[in-house]
């Protein structure tokens, strides 16, 4: 404490005095203030490519201000912030003890280069996924930095029908120190295309992001975006099912409502989020807890196509259990989607349209950092993926995979014990867990055909792994076991397809008991 208000050189030194008659122990301390002394000058050495002063404003404290040892750390910690300084060292020169001393700060600046390659894999939808970052610390100086991000998304190797490609790529220019050394901006460019079961488009934005750092662990972040979206293939066909079926297909294919959804959208969406909290260790935590809140709205007042509040609260809390590195973990997520304005059908109009507009903010559940037991999304409100194809002058009707439907409310929960295994690599962990999750809807409004009550109650997995831990996140390897399936999670989709087309309850659909487990990988962080 006597550190952060001007005496660098201050010491403690204490004296125990032990009287074992009276099992009593005195102890004497005695501190030594030294002079108190304010900061001097800040020498910079390793600077090249801007100005002084880019170093010297990530420092909270100034020539003449009492010595602050919180004040320094916390001006290298900004410091390592800034893309362009890829290493510093701060030294206080304390061979002048006297009223003032100076700060000698050497730093090392980076040169454009890839600082990020990562390669992954999913074993439902995604497949392998690769992302690169290649940044230019210092584009247009005033050590800004640029920054290139590429995400692919291949599909290459789902172990599910379900099959999600996805190309990203955004711009973003960063500005460090907008006003304070904990604050940035950046703004940029950024593009999506995707081709999964659902649809086929592209998707352009522009983008403007407040960031304020906590710490080097914690931010919160502001965010405007402006997207504009285009349709190229809805794969959904048009069919028609007995309402008195376990399971109605979800399926639409007119003209008129296809042309509509082929219309650009626009969307002003403006969103907070931040991350609180603390773990031991990130790559392995054993204690601690992290918070996770997401707030979104979009601007009506910019006439927007799609209007709607978004909110979804992630947490993981972790406490040490007996036992080498053994911990117990317990996760979850709450969030509500409220359409508004323009996204909520007026009287006599379909939900189908603003359902579909929607798609992007609906909340589903289940896959490897969810509720196990059930592929990416799956868990929930879902559908056949319907293909039409011409054989011999008939259509006929296909389905390889479910379509998740989605739904305006999603809770989910688990509770995972990790465990050490005895005479095996310190890295290699075994996971236990319980799972549960639901994806519900209630506004009438949004009611679809599919929302069945069968399909939108707590579901509830269980099962267990391994997990490999390395510094970069666990390589995983997850087997889960649906508790209390719905009708869709024991039955093939074009199972369902043809009964459903024959006029009869999907739940006549043969039973495959095999549907009743998933096996999941994943690599990466999982809290």
């Amino acid at each position: 404490g006597l550190q952060n208000h001007g005496y660098p050189f201050v010491s403690v030194e204490s004296r125990a005095r032990i009287d074992s008659l009276a099992h009593t122990v005195d102890l004497a301390l005695s501190i030594t203030f030294g002079p108190r002394v304010r900061m001097g000058a800040i020498e910079l050495d390793g600077l090249h490519s801007v100005k002084p002063s880019h170093v010297v404003r990530q420092f909270p404290t100034a020539p003449g201000d009492w010595y602050s040892r919180h004040d320094i750390d916390r001006g290298r910690d900004n410091l390592q912030s800034v893309p362009l300084f890829s290493r510093s060292r701060v030294a206080f020169e304390d061979s002048l003890r006297d009223s003032s001393a100076s700060l000698r700060v050497t730093v090392a600046e980076s040169r454009p280069r890839i600082t990020n390659l990562e390669v992954g894999y999913v074993t439902d939808g995604a497949g392998v996924t690769a992302q690169i970052r290649w940044t230019h610390p210092n584009f247009t100086g005033g050590a800004r930095s640029l920054d290139a991000l590429g995400l692919a998304q291949t599909g290459w190797g789902s172990t599910t029908d379900q099959v999600d490609k996805l190309i990203r790529m955004s711009l973003p220019l960063s500005q460090p120190h907008v006003g304070s050394p904990n604050m940035s901006l950046s703004v940029g460019p950024a593009y999506e295309y995707r081709d999964n079961s659902v649809d086929r488009g592209t998707t352009w934005s522009g983008l403007a992001t407040l960031v304020y750092r906590f710490n080097p662990l914690q931010s919160a972040a502001l965010r405007y975006e402006y997207i504009y979206r285009q349709l190229d293939e809805l794969r959904l066909v048009e069919l028609s099912s007995d309402e008195s079926a376990n399971l109605t297909l979800l399926v639409f294919g007119s003209d008129a409502l296809l042309d509509s959804l082929k219309e650009p959208e626009v969307i002003h969406e403006l969103t907070f989020f931040t991350s609180l909290g603390r773990l031991d260790n990130i790559s392995r935590p054993r204690h601690g807890s992290i918070v996770k809140p997401n707030i979104s709205v979009t601007l009506p007042f910019l006439n927007g196509d799609v209007d709607f509040a978004r909110a979804d609260l992630q947490f993981s809390t972790f406490f040490p259990f007996p036992g080498r590195a053994n911990a117990f973990a317990v996760r979850g997520k709450v969030g509500g989607l409220w359409p508004t304005g323009a996204s909520v059908p007026g009287p006599g109009q379909s939900a189908i349209v603003s359902w579909l507009s929607l798609r992007d903010q609906l909340f589903t559940a289940g896959g490897s950092s969810d509720v196990r037991g059930y592929a990416n999304r799956m868990l929930g409100p879902k559908v056949p993926s319907i293909e039409a194809n011409l054989v011999n002058g008939d259509t006929v009707l296909t389905s390889n995979n479910y379509v998740p439907v989605g739904g305006l409310r999603r809770v989910t929960a688990s509770g995972e014990l990790r465990l050490g295994l005895p005479k095996s690599p310190p890295n290699l962990a075994l996971h236990l867990f319980v799972d549960a999750g639901r994806v519900w809807t209630t506004d009438p409004h949004f009611q679809l055909a599919s929302m069945t009550p069968e399909s939108e109650r707590f579901f509830v997995t269980t099962g267990g792994g391994l997990g490999y831990y390395t510094p970069v996140g666990a390589i995983r390897l997850d087997i889960g076991y649906k508790l209390n399936p719905s009708v869709a999670d024991l039955r093939d989709p074009q199972d369902v397809l043809n009964v459903v087309q024959a006029g009869q309850p999907a739940s006549t659909a043969p039973v495959i008991w095999q549907r009743r487990y998933a096996i999941l990988a994943s690599l990466g962080l999982n809290f």
